[in-house]
């Protein structure tokens, strides 16, 4: 038995098993990750209708100067990524989107990981999967992340996968110094600054930093800074012209949540922010009060992430989505500073399994709760709609009952979906009703719930009618209840069992 005991021990204390062990892990949390970001894939009801409208019928995403949702946006670039679709033969679908989807992943974990490499190669680092896997693990674990990917309406996706192409190219150049990577890197923060309206702020900080703690920052390093400061300075003049001017309003300030509440909500769910913000101030106060030597990349990266994440919390935005970008870039300089620090004392190992133990601990009810939802909405959605189109052309009617005449988005996105299904063009497929109609047996009947609480209107007298012609409840889509007469909810329930 002892035997048994010092062969484990050692086999589990060998480098070449710490490579083994994080090789697995980031190969399982790759695999994972693309496992559910196809799992299922199908189009949402909501933010998804420009696609259907443009790249799932082969057309080419148009470059929107300003987008509107209540008030006004400015994001130019957002999902233009999407018109290398349109080149492929058959390439229209939900789930094809949802591959293409995937592969930006890909393209995430290799830049990432190339990084950590770079790292571990100029810092003197050992063990350079055992590094990789835990700065992988604390970057990826969180709702947001698995939001941005899994859900293809939010421009955070390119922008997590920009701020780590061009986080590599910086350590690259810190590596070799060649001109091109300096190039690369603008090319990245130039698309990334026009895909959401805070990016521009994070490569500003950057800069910023570099130009002020980088004791020999030299001549191309102070004109790339300046560039990616100009940049910034040229969004924001485009967003006051765009979206800013003759406007008072800000897109979402009536979801503003109570400070405190806002601080529960966010740090719960992107709680790597409790390492970021306190790792950034000690690393400024070394650097500014203390004088010490700033680290290149690092300290930028990490004061760049907690600017970009502070942004949201000062226009508070509670979503995880909005905080994603901020944890994937600060994960990496939060992991080699832990490591350096504890390195330093000579317990570097125990330090980087507890990163890998803390941080899903903190974070996988989240991680979970948020990839059930999703699932759940794609296992709904089109089947459920599907299923309404399939009634209309059988000869049935929609009927459309809004006693308070709100949701009128939904009604729109409604025909929109329908029209995609039935390969149709801008027909108007629901009759509005304001009181109860006799109902046939292939009529959909939609009951618009209350906008402001999302709750059922209380009209007790329309519902015992709609029972009174053996019309059930078959399923809930967003802003809406969904009944259909008993016979062909069976035949519904059976489709989807």
């Amino acid at each position: 038995m002892a035997k048994i005991i010092c062969v484990l021990k050692n086999f589990f204390s060998s480098e070449k098993t710490e490579e083994i062990i994080s090789f697995f892990i980031i190969f399982l949390l790759a695999a994972v990750a693309v496992f559910f970001i196809l799992y299922r894939a199908d189009w949402l009801l909501g933010d998804n209708f420009p696609f259907l409208l443009t790249t799932a019928k082969g057309k080419f995403y148009p470059l929107v100067t300003v987008f509107k949702v209540g008030e006004t946006r400015f994001f130019p670039f957002a999902f233009l990524d999407f018109n290398l679709l349109p080149l492929i033969p058959g390439a229209i679908s939900g789930f094809a989107h949802y591959i293409y989807v995937a592969f930006s992943y890909i393209v995430f974990c290799l830049f990432f990981v190339l990084s950590c490499k770079i790292i571990c190669r100029e810092t003197g680092i050992k063990y350079m999967l055992y590094f990789s896997a835990a700065a992988l693990v604390t970057a990826e674990l969180h709702s947001g992340f698995f939001d941005s990917f899994m859900n293809i309406m939010f421009p955070e996706r390119v922008v997590i996968v920009l701020f780590t192409v061009f986080a590599f190219l910086m350590f690259k150049y810190n590596e070799n110094k060649k001109t091109y990577l300096l190039v690369l890197a603008f090319i990245s923060a130039f698309i990334a600054t026009y895909f959401k309206e805070t990016v521009f702020a994070f490569f500003i900080v950057y800069a910023g930093w570099t130009l002020l703690f980088k004791k020999d920052c030299n001549r191309k390093e102070k004109i790339f800074s300046y560039t990616l400061i100009v940049n910034g300075i040229v969004f924001l003049l485009l967003y006051y012209i765009f979206a800013w001017k003759g406007h008072s309003s800000v897109y979402g300030k009536d979801s503003v949540l109570g400070i405190w509440q806002l601080m529960d909500t966010v740090f719960r769910n992107s709680a790597l922010l409790l390492f970021i913000f306190p790792f950034t101030a000690v690393r400024l106060f070394k650097c500014l009060v203390l004088k010490q030597e700033s680290i290149p990349v690092i300290d930028p990266l990490l004061a760049a992430a907690a600017v970009y994440a502070l942004e949201y919390l000062v226009l508070g935005y509670s979503s995880g989505y909005y905080y994603a970008p901020a944890l994937t870039a600060g994960a990496l300089p939060v992991v080699y500073l832990s490591f350096r620090m504890c390195e330093k004392h000579g317990y570097a190992r125990p330090a980087v399994i507890l990163l890998l133990c803390l941080v899903p601990f903190v974070e996988i009810p989240s991680v979970s709760a948020c990839i059930n939802s999703t699932v759940i909405e794609r296992t709904k959605v089109m089947p459920g709609l599907r299923k309404i189109s399939a009634l209309q052309q059988k000869g049935g009617k929609i009927y459309w009952y809004n006693p308070a005449e709100d949701l009128e988005i939904t009604y729109s996105l409604l025909n929109i979906y329908i029209n995609y299904i039935q390969g149709t063009e801008d027909i108007d497929f629901i009759t509005r009703i304001s009181d109860m109609t006799e109902l046939k047996k292939n009529d959909v009947f939609l009951y618009t719930l209350d906008s402001s609480t999302l709750k059922l209107h209380t009209d007790a007298r329309i519902l015992r009618l709609i029972e009174q012609q053996k019309f059930r409840f078959f399923q809930y889509q967003t802003g809406f209840l969904v009944f259909m007469h008993e016979d062909n909810l069976k035949e519904a329930e059976n489709t989807e069992s």
